[in-house]
């Protein structure tokens, strides 16, 4: 399979196909910028949303990634403490990472 083409598409593109393989309700594909985290594409419940906004990247789980330059995993955990505003405000539902 190849993905090329307006970078927003293939944002888009990859977002809704890691959402399908992986039976996910959201995935977000998103670039720091300074202390900024920017979702460029959001799959949320088979829907891709672009342009979707920013928040402070110091209460995201990126947070760590630009700490540690790192790939990281997250994974969802209700045992955890780090709440994401971005889809409880979107879906009405809270969700916490680690």
């Amino acid at each position: 399979m190849t993905v090329s083409g307006d970078p927003v598409e293939v944002f888009c593109h990859i977002a809704k196909i890691i959402g399908e393989i992986f039976e996910l309700k959201v995935v977000y594909l998103s670039k720091i910028n300074g202390d900024r985290l920017n979702f460029l594409a959001v799959y949320l419940d088979g829907q891709i949303v672009t342009d979707a906004g920013s928040c402070n990247l110091a209460f995201t789980p990126c947070a760590t990634v630009e700490e540690t330059q790192d790939v990281r995993i997250l994974i969802q955990d209700t045992e955890v403490h780090t709440s994401n505003t971005f889809t409880t405000k979107r879906t009405g539902r809270q969700t916490f990472y680690r």
